[in-house]
C-alpha cells in the first residue's frame, strides 16, 4: 500500500552550522556533560604543545585521564575540550573549535551504552523525522523526571497507529543517530491502537531540543517551524510538511451530495504558530493557498482546503511516505484526475 521510508532521498544536503556549543551544558543543568569519543589526536597536539604537567594542573586531571584521552580509552566531556582551546588556543578558537567538530564521529555520555552518530548535514530523511517528530512525537522533560524520580530521563518517543509507519521510523531513528529503538505494542494488549518506539538517549534528546528547537514535555502551543530548517531551501522545507503531514495532517470527505463528496486534505495541531508557518511556506513555495488556520470546539486548530485544484496541487507536491496516508493521497489525486 505505501511506500518504505527509505524511498526518501539522501539529497539535497545543507551542511549544519556546528551545533557543539548546544551540547556543552546538560539538559537539566545538573548531569554529566556530553561526551566526545574522537579527540585522541587532539588531546596528543596539545600535549606536545602545552606540556602534560600543566594540562593536568589547568584542568584538574589525572594523568591516567590525560593518557586515557590522548589513546581514545576515555571519552573528552565536551566542555573540557572547549576549556582547552580557550587555555592553549586563544588566538585561534573559532578554527580549533571548527577542527573539533569535524573529527567527531561519535557522542556518548556516563552510563549510555550508545555510541550516538549526530548528523552534520541536514537531509530530506533528517529533514522529515524532525517534522514528524514535531507532530506525532515528544521529548521527555528530563529536570521534572529528575525530580520526580531522581533519575535523568532523555526519552524520545513517538507513536502511529501503523506498525509499518513505527517500523520505518525506528530503522530511520537508527540510521540517522546509530542508535536502536525497538518498536513497543505493549498498547495494543491494553485496548490502545497504537504502536510506538521511546529510545532513551540523552545526546540525541539534547540534539534535537537546542539543534532543532523541539520543546521538553508539553508541546501544546509552543510549536514553530524550526529555524535551521527554515532557513535551509524549499526541498528540505518541504520534507519537514511531509513528515509533519504524515503525523498531523488527514484527508476527511465532506459530503456534498447523496451521490457525490467533496475531497478535503487538512492538518490538525494544538499548536497555532506553526499551523501558521506551514501555510505560508505551502504558498511561498509551492503556490498551493490553504484556509485558515481555524479552531475548533476542542482548542484545535486546522488548516485545510476543499478546493479541487488546491489539493490536487497539494497531492502532487507532498510526498508523504506514511503506508496509509500516502496511499489515500494518490486515491485523491486519481479521483480527481
Amino acid at each position: 500500500m505505501g511506500e518504505n521510508v527509505f524511498t526518501i532521498p539522501s539529497a539535497p544536503k545543507v551542511e549544519l552550522n556546528n551545533y557543539l556549543d548546544n551540547l556543552l551544558t546538560p539538559v537539566d543543568g545538573l548531569g554529566a556533560s556530553i561526551r566526545a569519543m574522537d579527540l585522541g589526536n587532539f588531546v596528543k597536539r596539545v600535549i606536545i604543545k602545552t606540556g602534560a604537567r600543566r594540562m593536568k594542573k589547568d584542568l584538574s586531571v589525572t594523568s591516567s585521564c590525560l593518557r586515557g584521552w590522548s589513546i581514545g580509552r576515555r571519552m573528552v566531556p565536551l566542555p573540557t575540550a572547549r576549556k582547552m582551546i580557550e587555555l592553549y588556543y586563544k588566538d585561534s578558537q573559532a578554527e580549533m573549535w571548527e577542527t573539533i567538530f569535524d573529527s567527531i564521529k561519535y557522542f556518548t555520555s556516563i552510563g549510555s551504552p550508545h555510541r550516538v552518530s549526530l548528523p552534520k548535514f541536514l537531509t530530506p530523511k533528517l529533514s522529515y523525522f524532525v517534522g514528524y517528530l514535531y507532530g506525532d512525537g515528544c521529548l521527555s522533560n528530563a529536570a521534572r523526571r529528575r525530580i520526580k524520580n531522581g533519575k535523568l530521563l532523555c526519552e524520545i518517543k513517538i507513536a502511529d497507529f501503523s506498525r509499518e509507519q513505527i517500523d520505518n521510523m525506528s530503522k530511520l531513528f537508527q540510521e540517522l543517530f546509530n542508535v536502536q529503538a525497538p518498536v513497543r505494542d505493549e498498547r495494543i494488549f491494553k485496548g490502545q491502537h497504537a504502536f510506538y518506539i521511546d529510545p532513551k538517549c540523552k545526546v540525541v534528546h539534547q540534539f534535537l531540543n537546542r539543534v532543532f528547537e523541539m520543546p521538553m514535555g508539553e508541546k501544546k502551543g509552543k510549536l514553530h517551524f524550526p529555524s535551521v530548517i527554515l532557513q535551509a531551501g524549499p526541498e528540505l522545507r518541504k520534507w519537514f510538511i511531509a513528515g509533519f503531514f504524515d503525523a498531523d495532517g488527514d484527508t476527511p470527505e465532506v459530503e456534498k451530495t447523496a451521490k457525490k463528496v467533496r475531497l478535503r486534505i487538512r492538518i490538525k495541531q494544538a499548536s497555532l504558530d506553526i499551523l501558521q508557518d506551514i501555510k505560508q511556506i505551502l504558498s511561498d513555495d509551492m503556490q498551493i493557498t490553504i484556509s485558515g488556520p481555524h479552531r475548533d470546539t476542542n482548542g484545535a486548530w486546522s488548516i485545510s482546503s476543499e478546493k479541487s485544484s488546491t489539493v490536487e496541487r497539494f497531492c502532487k507536491s507532498i510526498p508523504s511516505v506514511h503506508p496509509i496516508k500516502s496511499w489515500r493521497l494518490k486515491e485523491m489525486l486519481r479521483r480527481i484526475q
